[in-house]
């Protein structure tokens, strides 16, 4: 009968993948029992395996064999193989190959990302590979090779194709004849591109046209275009693909145009609206769009190449190649009337668990036609890798189970990134839309709502920061309650913001079964709001003095995230701000020479076209708004210079420009260089004045508002934050000075993809910010946003009063803010005494030069042996890397055991079994006192114990140091970093310090100071401190960071939250075994409450879990119980309860300004008032009654 699993799962897609993960940490199965069918393998490698066994002798005698051709079927190839190795199983080959399994996992592909297809695998440097993209690394999870597959006791097919199912008898035959039988079966066989053909239209077998639907597809493009680079393209549909590998091509030089039939792009998706912006953006890049329109037939050469795309309307485009991208169709055709389909929706009908109509028989991913909660039940097919992911894992908690598991309750979720674009949708885009936000920006930043019933049922944001995307899905979850579509269209974004930070759904006001009297309720609800708005408003404005006024026409309020037009003396086009305008002593400059009355601090309005700025506040002669200048006579010239900014002033090169009659002798100006000029007497006067300056400007070199020194990962997350906060912001603003070579990276892939053996990671693949699934910043998103790169350049001195930086060149660079994000330096061995630093197999691990240095020496000493010193992040990361590639491993350290600053003697215990596994031999309590060098390389490593250990190459990961030096008796140092405040700024007020070189409070621990040297923390700290610099007012708050830290090694991946302060709590299985799937932690309970929690081989939501624990506190009664609770502890905590307040306050934030009693009295008012209105709204009534009965 053939082979027989308990669980098979068809399809070798995403939805595999994961599945095939959640299996392995719920466990259930017994090795063999599970196996996934697909039939994809690497036709390039069975080719080049073929090839090599094209001759083999059998005793003494040369055998020939037929070659399988490349256009043959997979599954011929990979089975075809398999016969011709299977009959020479005894026979003697002359190859360099040991046996008939080797062949077969060189041609096997386990499941991948197929998002990657169409962004980093068609890059043209640097492109993504495998093993780099195979599942689950797209929800950052963990690297599931074949090698996994295999340690998990998962069996794959791969190469194999399914001929026909039979679901009542519970057998799948295959391409060879072979039969397998499952018991439970989870099709996972995802969807197919549709053929030009299916339109009436030959010549899809051209060598020259490309689909893209898995990896040959994509192996086909890439040779494509490289084999026409600066021809052209003409891409066939409009839609994801269609957009997707458009913006590849021009990536890649070549010239596109675009064809497809509807009015607009991704006409199944966005507005007429959206979808011009994305028009116009792709024409910027060189894409021509041809719409309205379909093809017709194609002109081909005497080889069978495209050479010309006929259109319907009888043009004809050019093309070196086509590229094809007109839809995809469900694979159900093995299922035809044997399980229920949804005839709508084209896929297989499953209910809420993703169970078919036949119980044994589950359906995921882009065959599954579900309801959706979200949607009242409808039932909807969903083609995007977000629904595959999330359905799997559905399907087998259902399967193993299902007493435990609710229906899927799933919100539909799609993206795209392309060029320096990034966008997402949640939701269902049915119902009226309201746009919101600036389309005509070169920093993008705009979206819209979908309202149907007065409710959100879907959103859309382009260009957004992680915690924004959050709160657009949140409404959407909620289906948030839209009362005013005029209002939700002026809130914008900061719609969203403000209802995703409620505490639950708005439900509305009535309540069944009782009469509503909504009017009393609704004004106790108007007023509680108004006396919170003014006492939590108060907050702010209390240190601001007489800021707020309405003269502008501007809505100036509290509302940090919200911006409004500022329409006043008949602007064209209104001018955006932010509502928040409490400005700083920092950032006003008074006329001392107009005495105290003089210094009233005022708010400013920009004209956008006539170069002037508006003043409003009080003034000596009254509350006035109008033109600078307007009320000079009285000697109110109070402006702010928005710390340099040049917006007050005319354009350069154009005269300054005045309301008429208005007395020059007003307040100051910034220049257009960021200086400062008193603004006084006559034009003549000025012009002499703007001389001096422009000379002594000239003498010292360039000069930005903001300066980031250094370029690492809190450089890029910094640049990200400014431009998302600054979209009126202009060439020039902003300046980062860099060391190093290239743009800000992700450092954390130095130590993992980047030292794969096959596939690794390479630029411009992980330049920031794609580590927290971000934008994509390459050197080409600096220069379009206005960003100036000083690469390859090194500061030699900074002087901090008189905020100049010199580089080793002589040049000088100064700044009006700085952000020092210098981040650390490795520890080398001749500061412990040792030397051999230089030495060409000696290798460090900081920086991209480090890892080119690493991967070069570890490839000239394949299955040679290395010594890591250091057993802690960079040690137990860089041996992992050795292992995979083939190279033995010695770790030497001083400690007790590996990751002491984190690790508890227990838990490294088990990562040292798990080492030692792989071939790892750990020496503890020692550390090398010399090395043996020869002809420039190390030859032996020498231990203070006597031991010589051979070495083809050592590693190095001693230790980092903070690079403070630069400002070393300028700016206050602690804990061996710069120390910073709660918004990061340091001892002088314009100086921030980020990422490893920032010590700064932490409100989890009390305000304790600590330094963190970690990429969470260099992303956090940079966006917050940018935050602060650009309002410094103070409304930012104060950071209230949770420190994090992760890694992934081999099969492992671990996170932990929190503090390791306190008593050690272990839970799970931490004895280790060679074939288990490990899962276990440990929480930290300090003063009966949690202080910091570990976990290795969580889920998503463990690790969600185990975090809210921690930043909530969680109290601990009793230890022992928390033992045999475990991770049911933080899984019950995370389903319940309010965070508790840490720092004695109502919100326990603490990441407001003062005048807490204005917000306490505002707060207690609002909710006694709210509480009266309830009762008198809803309850009175009934109370009257029954006093009257």
């Amino acid at each position: 009968m053939g082979r027989a699993f308990v669980y098979v799962i068809l399809g070798g897609g995403v939805a595999a993948g994961y599945a095939a993960l959640e299996f392995a940490r719920r466990g259930g199965y017994s090795r063999g029992e599970l196996c996934i069918i697909s039939e994809e393998a690497s036709q390039e490698a069975a080719d080049l395996i073929l090839m090599a066994t094209h001759h083999i002798r059998l005793n003494g005698v040369l055998l020939r064999y037929t070659k399988i051709t490349s256009m043959q079927k997979q599954n011929q190839c990979c089975f075809g193989l398999k016969r011709h190795i299977s009959a020479l199983r005894f026979c003697y080959f002359d190859t360099c190959f040991a046996s008939y399994n080797f062949f077969l996992y060189s041609c096997q592909v386990a499941p991948y990302e197929r998002p990657a297809l169409s962004k980093g695998y068609l890059l043209p440097e640097g492109a993504a590979r495998l093993p780099g993209f195979h599942t689950c690394v797209g929800a950052n999870d963990e690297l599931l090779t074949t090698k996994w597959y295999k340690e998990q006791g998962i069996e794959l097919v791969l190469g194999t194709k399914v001929m026909s199912a039979d679901v009542r008898r519970k057998t799948l035959l295959t391409g060879t004849g072979e039969t397998i039988s499952y018991k439970t079966l989870i099709i996972a066989t995802g969807a197919r591109a549709l053929k030009l053909q299916e339109f009436g239209i030959q010549g899809s077998d051209a060598s020259n046209i490309c689909y893209l639907r898995d990896i040959d597809d994509a192996d086909k493009l890439v040779n494509a275009m490289k084999s026409c680079p600066g021809g052209n393209a003409v891409v066939i549909g409009g839609g994801y693909i269609g957009m997707e590998c458009a913006a590849a091509l021009v990536t890649n030089k070549i010239r596109v145009t675009m064809v497809f039939p509807e009015k607009h792009c991704m006409g199944r998706l966005f507005t007429p609206k959206i979808a011009e912006y994305y028009e116009n953006y792709y024409t910027s890049k060189g894409v021509t769009f041809v719409k309205g329109t379909v093809l017709t037939s194609f002109e081909k050469d005497t080889t069978g190449k495209v050479t010309a795309v006929i259109l319907k309307d009888g043009r004809h485009l050019p093309a070196d190649m086509v590229v094809v991208g007109i839809g995809i169709r469900a694979n159900t055709s093995l299922f035809e009337g044997q399980l229920v389909m949804s005839m709508e929706n084209s896929g297989i009908k499953v209910n809420g668990q993703l169970q078919t109509s036949d119980s044994s028989v589950y359906a995921v991913g882009d065959v599954a036609a579900f309801p959706i909660k979200l949607f009242d039940g409808d039932i909807r097919r969903l083609e995007h890798v977000d629904s595959a992911r999330r359905t799997a894992r559905h399907a087998v908690a259902s399967i193993l189970e299902p007493s435990k598991t609710r229906d899927i309750d799933y919100l539909p979720f799609f993206y795209s990134r392309v060029f320096t674009l990034s966008w997402q949708f949640y939701g269902d885009n049915v119902g009226e839309v309201v746009h919101f936000g600036d389309f005509t920006s070169s920093s993008p930043r705009f979206g819209a709502y979908w309202v149907n019933k007065g409710r959100i049922a879907g959103a859309f944001l382009e260009g957004g920061s992680r915690d924004e995307y959050e709160a657009i899905s949140v409404v959407v979850r909620r289906k948030a309650k839209v009362a005013n579509m005029a209002e939700l269209e002026k809130q914008g974004l900061g719609f969203a913001i403000q209802e995703s930070q409620t505490e639950a759904p708005d439900s509305g006001l009535a309540v069944v079964g009782k009469p509503t009297y909504a009017w009393h309720a609704t004004a106790g609800v108007v007023a509680a709001v108004s006396i919170a708005a003014i006492g939590y408003c108060d907050k702010f404005t209390g240190s601001c003095g007489q800021l707020m006024q309405q003269d502008l026409g501007c809505d100036i309020g509290c509302s940090y995230s919200k911006q409004v037009p500022c329409n006043m003396y008949e602007t064209k086009k209104p001018v955006f701000m932010p509502t928040l305008r409490c400005l700083s002593k920092s950032n006003i400059l008074k006329r001392s020479d107009h005495g105290a009355e003089a210094s009233k601090w005022r708010n400013i309005c920009l004209h956008p076209e006539r170069s002037q700025y508006f003043l409003a506040g009080e003034g000596k002669h009254g509350t006035r708004s109008g033109p600078a200048g307007a009320e000079a006579a009285g000697g109110q010239g109070i402006v702010s210079c928005h710390a340099g900014r040049p917006r007050a002033c005319s354009p350069p090169g154009k005269p300054r420009t005045w309301p008429e009659g208005a007395d020059r002798a007003v307040g100051r100006c910034c220049d257009h260089d960021g200086y400062l000029s008193s603004r006084t007497g006559n034009d003549e006067t000025w012009e002499r004045e703007k001389g001096r300056e422009t000379a002594r400007r000239d003498q010292m070199g360039r000069a930005f508002p903001y300066v980031i020194l250094g370029g690492g990962v809190a450089a890029g997350y910094a640049a990200l934050e400014f431009v998302r906060r600054r979209s009126d912001a202009t060439p020039g603003d902003l300046c980062i000075i860099s060391e190093e070579a290239v743009a800000p990276y992700e450092r954390p892939a130095l130590s993992k993809g980047y030292l794969l053996p096959e596939g690794g990671a390479r630029l411009p693949a992980f330049h920031t910010c794609v580590g927290a699934n971000d934008q994509l910043l390459t050197a080409d998103w600096y220069k379009e946003h206005g960003i100036e790169i000083i690469l390859g350049t090194k500061v030699v001195s900074v002087d901090v009063r008189r905020k100049i930086l010199v580089t080793s060149i002589g040049e000088t660079i100064s700044y009006t803010t700085l952000i020092v994000a210098t981040g650390a330096r490795a520890l080398k061995l001749e500061e412990f005494g040792a030397s051999g630093s230089d030495a060409e197999n000696v290798c460090y691990l900081r920086n991209i030069e480090d890892a080119d240095k690493f991967v070069r020496v570890m490839r000239s000493c394949s299955g040679g042996n290395a010594v890591v010193l250091g057993g802690g992040y960079i040690g137990m990361e860089c041996a992992a890397a050795l292992v995979a590639n083939q190279i033995k491993v010695t770790i030497v350290f001083p400690g007790k055991h590996c990751m002491d600053r984190l690790f508890t003697p227990k838990i490294a215990e088990f990562y040292e079994n798990y080492y030692t596994s792989k071939g790892v031999t750990f020496i503890k309590g020692t550390v090398v006192s010399s090395l043996d060098i020869l002809s420039g390389k190390v030859t032996t490593a020498i231990l203070r114990d006597g031991r010589r250990l051979p070495a083809d190459m050592v590693v190095v990961g001693i230790g980092a140091r903070a690079n403070t030096a630069l400002f070393d008796r300028q700016l206050a140092m602690e804990k061996g970093g710069i120390k910073v405040n709660g918004q990061m700024l340091t001892s002088d007020a314009s100086v921030y310090a980020v990422g490893d070189v920032a010590a700064f409070p932490v409100k989890l621990f009390s305000g304790d100071i600590r330094r963190f040297e970690h990429v969470d923390c260099a992303r956090r700290t940079a966006r917050h401190a940018v935050a602060a610099a650009l309002d410094p007012s103070g409304a930012a708050g104060d950071i209230d960071y949770l420190p994090f830290f992760y890694s992934r090694v081999f099969e492992l991946s671990w996170r932990f939250y929190g503090d390791n302060a306190g008593e050690a709590v272990h839970f799970g299985d931490l004895d280790f075994s060679a074939s288990s799937t490990p899962k276990f932690g440990a929480f930290w309970v300090s003063a009966g409450r949690i202080a910091g929690a570990f976990l290795e081989g969580g889920k998503p939501e463990e690790y969600e879990a185990i975090a809210l624990a921690v930043r909530r506190g969680a109290a601990v009664p009793d230890v022992a119980q928390l033992a045999r609770e475990g991770l049911a502890f933080a899984v019950r905590e995370g389903r319940s309860g309010t965070p508790r307040s840490r720092s004695g306050g109502l919100c326990g934030c603490g990441d407001k300004p003062s005048y807490a009693w204005h917000a306490t009295v505002g707060v207690a008012a609002a909710v006694s008032i709210a509480a009266f209105a309830y009762w008198y709204g809803w309850k009175a009534p009934f109370v009257a009654n029954r006093a009257s009965e």
